[in-house]
């Protein structure tokens, strides 16, 4: 179990509890949480596709020295995943992992947080009524969920031989289309470190059932206030699309920290800091 391996921060690990939300089909997915007394607010968050703990670290710090209760939920394509047998991800059932999740922790007035695909089941959730948290902080939601015509053919193809022959011509065409070492060096590294701990068979199977997604449909349906989270110098989630996922949710605003890092970061609990003061927000 490479519980370390993907922190740089180990000491959160005794601070956070690890547990595991046992699902209604058997997978068990790992769960950090810290519940103080007298806790400012709830958080609930939902970290994006194969994201590492340690892309959410310095802002899990931050919130238990703030005390805030914290639930980090990992979902069901992550290394951590616990399965009894057959491996199962399609796009309703880890929709449905994140309500039982917060059925189970019997959250009620709750900020839910997520960034990327951990974003965009968050919206498909509030759509259909599942979840109904008071703030929704959405980071760099995927819009639309789109492929290279080649990847489409070759994805089924792939098993874990396979993938182990194609690894760096994949890690290398993910990193240089959708990161800038330059300009955000951090996130380059997580990335990076993120496809070398992924499970190539899970790693398939998500791409898979997330392929053709939009979220355009879904967004006039929501009733929770959201806040959407742009990083203008981020290349992996177009800002533009996220202005207009803001513009199509009723109650919304949008927000640019400039870099995936900050999204990540103290500017993130900043404006969580915002939203429960009711202080304008650009």
């Amino acid at each position: 179990m490479k519980t370390l391996s993907d922190t740089r921060m180990p000491e959160l690990l005794d601070i956070y509890k690890t547990s595991y939300l046992k699902m209604s089909d058997g997978v068990e997915l790992r769960l950090l949480s810290y519940i103080p007394e007298n806790p400012k607010a709830v958080i609930f968050l939902n970290p994006g596709l194969g994201t590492l703990l340690l892309s959410w670290e310095k802002l899990l710090d931050y919130l238990w020295k703030e005390n805030y209760e914290v639930y980090y939920f990992e979902s069901r394509e992550k290394y951590t995943a616990r399965y009894p047998g057959k491996t199962i991800i399609t796009k309703d059932r880890m929709i449905q992992d994140v309500v039982e999740a917060i059925e189970q922790l019997e959250l009620k007035d709750y900020i839910a947080i997520g960034s990327s695909l951990g974003s965009t089941i968050l919206i498909h959730a509030m759509a259909r009524k599942q979840i109904h948290p008071t703030h929704a902080i959405l980071v760099g939601p995927n819009a639309e969920m789109k492929l290279p015509f080649g990847f489409k053919i070759i994805l089924p193809l792939v098993n874990d031989f396979i993938y182990k022959l194609t690894k760096p011509i994949v890690k290398w065409y993910i990193l240089n289309k959708y990161t800038d070492k330059q300009t955000d060096p951090e996130q380059y590294y997580k990335y990076s470190l993120g496809i070398d701990l992924s499970v190539p068979s899970r790693f398939r199977k998500v791409i898979q059932a997330w392929i053709g997604n939009k979220v355009w449909d879904d967004l006039p349906l929501i009733e929770s206030h959201c806040v959407l989270v742009g990083a203008e110098k981020d290349k992996l989630h177009a800002s533009d699309l996220t202005r207009k996922i803001a513009e199509m949710i009723p109650n919304a605003d949008y927000v640019d920290l400039g870099t995936n890092k900050a999204a990540h970061d103290k500017p993130l609990l900043k404006l969580i800091e915002k939203i429960l003061k009711g202080e304008p927000l650009s």
